[in-house]
């Protein structure tokens, strides 16, 4: 540190390849702080110290500067410990009404983690309807697949899920499966669809002998029709 007279360097920006022999240089046990844990009253002073900071309000980086700082982060692992501390950070944490506007707004349509093209929007096939469902729902006991939820216990009618994620089927003449499913069972399967694929069509070959509804006679043999 310099004292007595002017830093000849202050205000002087530095070339990237200077930045990154200063980085080189002080990296790890290299660091004069490396292993060196603030006090309560250090940290305290810290966070005073950065109140009211207005350097970098109002700054909007440019899509280069966002692209570049996304590909720094991508394919980043963060160990368990720093996903505990992170989460931790974040328990009772209370959003406001604006920002939570803003959160959901952002994750709408194709920028959510769950987009698929907006297949979503796709409307279903004319034949899977009410009438069907019921003999869906009806053929698994109106219990959920996965659970054995009862449909008093999930507190509305079963979700009557297509096990290919095919909203064609019963129109395009290819093979269907469907399964019942509580709410909380029907709303995992938009994650990990493979997975969830794969574990319904293993349980309705072993347990129901590869069917998954009533047809259309046997509901009319039953009295339902």
């Amino acid at each position: 540190m310099m004292t007595g007279r002017k830093n000849p360097h202050a205000g002087v920006p530095r070339s990237a390849e200077c930045r990154k022999k200063i980085s080189k240089a002080t990296k790890g046990e290299k660091n004069p702080n490396y292993g060196k844990k603030a006090s309560p009253e250090t940290r305290e002073k810290q966070s005073l110290a950065h109140i009211g900071n207005k350097s970098h309000l109002g700054i909007k980086h440019t899509p280069e500067a966002i692209a570049r700082m996304s590909a720094i982060k991508t394919g980043k692992k963060l160990s368990i410990e720093t996903r505990q501390k992170m989460a931790k950070a974040q328990m009772g944490r209370k959003f406001s009404p604006e920002t939570r506007a803003k959160i959901s707004a952002s994750n709408r349509g194709e920028n959510g983690s769950n987009w698929q093209g907006g297949i979503s929007f796709e409307p279903y096939c004319p034949k899977f309807n009410d009438n069907l469902r019921q003999r869906i729902r009806a053929f698994f006991e109106y219990r959920c697949l996965t659970c054995g939820k009862s449909t008093e216990e999930n507190k509305q009618n079963m979700g009557c899920h297509h096990v290919n994620y095919n909203k064609e089927a019963c129109c395009d003449g290819k093979p269907v499966r469907f399964s019942a499913l509580c709410s909380r069972c029907h709303g995992k399967t938009n994650h990990e669809q493979e997975r969830w694929e794969s574990m319904l069509h293993r349980i309705i070959d072993e347990i129901y002998d590869g069917r998954s509804y009533f047809t259309k006679e046997e509901w009319i043999a039953r009295g339902m029709a």
